[in-house]
């Protein structure tokens, strides 16, 4: 059995938010190819809806995967014509307009629809109609919010640390905390304050998968960013 891990983004590309629908379980294919992102609400400053929804594929697994003939049963229109395939460690992105999407280095198609801003399901099914993945969002988010815009800290991706640069020095305790898709929080530490320079976070006990780090003070969230431990 495994479990769907999604970002869902709403009103900014960048902002990620987590709704998953767990009052069932759902057996899925036995794949690495996951529903990583569905960008349903973009904010007006970016553009339409119309123009910039997409979702996006992630292969999380070591190997290619083909594509052909897997489509969308619930919430887009879209099936993968013969050929297409998904290399290891490869993004998708099957766009409202593929065009706003494309050369920037990853595959993008055009679906048909279009993405409820107040939730729905998104469902993926292989060429015999086995679900692949299944997301269920809606527009009362589980993530939190960053209330910052995120000019305070830097995030680079290390082995076995998450290494945060400071860029603006911030005189208040902090809570750093690292939390799975489920909304679950992993691991916290607290730093009396940020001082300019690189602060160190380990993540050597953190299984492979998808994940948020945040910090927060006194319950205002100054930073959030999802991050793949490899």
């Amino acid at each position: 059995m495994r479990m769907s891990l999604a970002v869902i983004s709403s009103n900014s590309i960048a902002h990620p938010a987590y709704a998953l629908n767990s009052s069932a379980v759902l057996i899925l294919a036995d794949t690495d190819v996951i529903i990583n992102e569905i960008h349903y609400n973009p904010c007006g400053d970016q553009g339409s809806d119309s123009d910039y929804e997409f979702v996006e594929l992630f292969n999380s697994g070591t190997t290619t995967v083909d594509l052909s003939g897997w489509y969308f049963s619930n919430g887009i229109t879209f099936t993968f014509p013969n050929g297409s395939s998904i290399a290891a460690g490869e993004y998708i992105v099957i766009a409202i307009n593929a065009s706003i999407y494309a050369g920037n280095g990853y595959q993008v198609f055009d679906f048909g629809g279009g993405l409820s801003n107040s939730g729905e399901q998104i469902r993926l099914r292989d060429e015999n109609g086995n679900t692949i993945d299944d997301v269920t969002y809606d527009d009362n988010n589980a993530w939190p919010d960053a209330d910052g815009d995120n000019d305070l800290l830097e995030l680079t991706i290390q082995e076995n640390a998450l290494q945060l640069d400071v860029k603006q020095a911030y005189e208040e305790e902090v809570l750093i905390s690292i939390f799975n898709t489920s909304g679950q929080r992993i691991s916290q530490q607290k730093q009396v304050q940020l001082d300019l320079g690189a602060l160190l976070v380990p993540t050597s006990d953190l299984a492979m998968g998808v994940y948020y780090i945040t910090v927060s003070a006194q319950s205002k969230v100054l930073f959030s960013q999802q991050f793949i431990q490899p």
